[in-house]
């Protein structure tokens, strides 16, 4: 019951939808000015224009394919024990995202039969409230009917500690590397940059797409460390870090990661279980918390870590209770 659910809404809703949106498409396709207006400013007026047959495409991708791959990137979960609120998030998120660019895709094609001209288009202010609305409508029902996540502690593996000799000082150090995707979409972003650029695009899209290119970059590549002040987490950029002390970890594990179906993706990710920096799929070092929660960072080499982690914590948690005795 709970696999053919998953599947119809995470795969057959976006579906339904792509192909709705871009069969209208089709239809008022011959009734709109020629080029056509698909970019609307600030002011509400047009300021960017295309071939009409742009339309079908933007439509099919976007409203589409884009949400049902990201529904089907979760769907082998459903026949796996994983099964997060995580992917019933991101089942949610797809269905919505097809409903709101459908809305708006078909809507401004709508708006535009009969025009002129496309510098005459009418706004599409409205037809983004009513998307909003209609995403907002649809994802919480598909939330609402999915079945409730079965949410566990990912399971994990103790190591045998490292042997220490008294006083001897011990320095771990690892990197967490971005995947081949995670990669590709980063170089994808950075070639939209470029592209704004040498094109002379506006400046503030310019401005938005080298945020968009930069911010990941501070998530594809960490240092990992563990010593005497415990375990360290810093990004290549030097943001974002996170340090937990020695007296903070409670367990130290290495188990396996899989990226969407445990955190919805890569990057620094929160559940309600904890922390992670996730930059792959595979081994990762798993810390528990003194306040209950976990982190957890993928990284090269995380048992050789987690053993390093395990003994220096036992070794501070000797002396503290020699000191107390």
């Amino acid at each position: 019951m709970r696999k053919n659910l998953v599947a119809s809404l995470a795969v057959g809703v976006p579906l339904v939808v792509g192909v709705v949106t871009t069969v209208l498409v089709l239809i008022w396709l011959p009734q709109i000015p020629n080029p056509a207006a698909i970019h609307w400013g600030f002011s509400g007026t047009p300021d960017g224009f295309a071939p009409r047959w742009v339309y079908p495409l933007m439509t099919a991708g976007l409203a589409g394919i884009l949400p049902l791959v990201m529904g089907a990137a979760v769907v082998g979960s459903a026949w796996q024990t994983v099964y997060t609120t995580t992917i019933r998030m991101i089942v949610a998120t797809a269905v919505g995202l097809s409903f709101f660019l459908g809305t708006i895709l078909t809507g401004s094609v709508f708006v535009q039969r009969g025009v002129p001209s496309a510098e005459d288009a009418p706004g599409i202010v409205p037809l983004i409230l009513v998307g909003l609305v209609v995403a907002i409508a649809f994802g919480v029902a598909v939330y609402s009917l999915m079945p409730a996540s079965s949410q566990r502690s990912p399971g994990g593996e103790a190591v045998t500690p490292l042997k220490l000799n008294p006083g001897e000082v011990v320095v771990w150090t690892s990197s967490a590397t971005g995947s081949l995707p995670f990669t590709v979409v980063v170089i994808g972003m950075c070639v939209v940059v470029a592209m704004l650029g040498v094109s002379g695009g506006p400046l503030y899209l310019l401005v938005v797409a080298a945020l968009v290119a930069v911010l990941p970059l501070a998530f594809a590549m960490f240092h990992v460390s563990v010593g005497q002040r415990g375990l360290q987490v810093r990004s290549v950029l030097g943001w974002p870090r996170q340090r937990i002390g020695l007296s903070q970890v409670t367990s130290v594990k290495v188990g396996e990661v899989h990226p969407f179906q445990q955190w919805g993706g890569w990057g620094w990710r929160s559940n309600p279980q904890g922390t992670a920096v996730v930059t792959r799929k595979g081994p990762a070092l798993q810390v528990g918390l003194a306040n209950g929660r976990m982190f957890v960072v993928t990284c090269e080499d995380a048992r050789r870590g987690a053993a390093t982690l395990t003994a220096l914590v036992e070794r501070e948690r000797e002396g503290r209770d020699a000191a107390t005795s």
